[in-house]
């Protein structure tokens, strides 16, 4: 029988709350998200990300029991970094609420060309089709986002309703997650591609200043 690391050979797992279980855990779940870019979500097994992780099985399901639990997870951690990285984004200094709507928007349409990224979300929107709780979790990061750029533009346009605005940041960010087929590293009209993500910022920026 193959011995696993030392580190591993304690049949008690470090609790997720003490920082080496914490480190454990977040290794685990990089993994999987790791299995997920290179092979999809079906195949993935909870022996294939202990083998990765180099610890039992039982150890891996101390802290996520299930494949389900485990998925959900990672596609959690998935949507917490984008939005830490989206919050660092919006929250740089910029000479105007103009120009950090037009920046923003330029960081959603560069995440498009992050192909591991873009590969998650994918595999994370196909299993939420079976999945109530992921669905649930991407219907969270939705309103979240729609709400924040919601926010940018009442920045603009105090004189617009609430709701108003979020209609604008609705059409924005279908507009800017709904093109990246066009704008990848691989565009599906690639006569198209030079120039394109300039035009939807402008596009967006459109949307968010025009109407009434």
């Amino acid at each position: 029988m193959k011995s696993l690391e030392p580190e591993t050979e304690s049949p008690r797992p470090e609790p997720a709350a003490t920082p080496k279980g914490a480190a454990r855990a977040a290794r685990i779940l990089n993994e999987t998200l790791a299995v997920i870019t290179e092979h999809g979500h079906r195949t993935l097994t909870l022996e294939e990300i202990a083998r990765r992780v180099g610890i039992a099985k039982g150890n891996l399901q101390y802290y996520f029991p299930t494949r389900g639990d485990l998925l959900r997870a990672a596609f959690a951690q998935q949507i917490d970094h984008h939005k830490n990285d989206w919050l660092v984004a919006v929250q740089a200094p910029a000479p105007d609420d103009t120009e950090r709507l037009r920046r923003q928007i330029a960081f959603e349409l560069q995440t498009n060309h992050d192909t591991p990224f873009v590969t998650q979300v994918t595999e994370r929107h196909a299993l939420s089709r079976r999945d109530p709780l992921l669905r649930n979790l991407g219907n969270d990061w939705l309103q979240w986002v729609t709400g924040r750029y919601a926010d940018l533009i009442s920045s603009l346009r105090p004189e617009l309703t609430r709701t108003a605005c979020l209609h604008r940041a609705i059409a924005i960010y279908t507009l800017l997650v709904g093109v990246y087929r066009y704008t990848g590293t691989e565009p599906a009209v690639p006569e198209a591609a030079d120039g394109l993500d300039v035009a939807l910022v402008e596009m967006a920026m459109v949307i968010a200043l025009s109407g009434s």
